[in-house]
């Protein structure tokens, strides 16, 4: 992800992802935050593994989502996210994606 996922504050949040991840059984979570480190949202993150890997081999299929009511009081602006990974191991094995950009913009049309 290297442009930044723009969302109108109060529109459903909804992002596809494909990723590659070591056999096992994986979970993940994602956050965007401030510069400062403060939380702007927790996105809801499912991860489920493929049948076959992809093309480009890829072995999970994700979502990140938020709802309306929750991207409804996000902070205008520009912000950081990355998605941990983690497998229920002991101690668990942790991969994060690279940082990427959300974007909260206000909405022209009001309901």
């Amino acid at each position: 992800m290297t442009e930044p996922i723009k969302v109108k504050v109060g529109a459903t949040f909804s992002v596809p992802m494909l990723v590659l991840l070591p056999a096992g059984t994986w979970g993940a979570a994602c956050d965007i935050r401030k510069g400062d480190d403060t939380l702007v949202g927790s996105l809801t993150a499912t991860l489920e593994p493929l049948e076959t890997p992809d093309a480009d081999g890829n072995t999970h299929a994700g979502l990140l989502q938020a709802p309306s009511t929750q991207t409804a009081v996000w902070a205008l602006g520009t912000w950081r996210a990355d998605v941990r990974f983690s497998d229920n191991s002991d101690p668990p094995v942790v991969i994060y994606t690279e940082a990427f950009s959300v974007t909260v913009e206000k909405g022209s049309t009001h309901a």
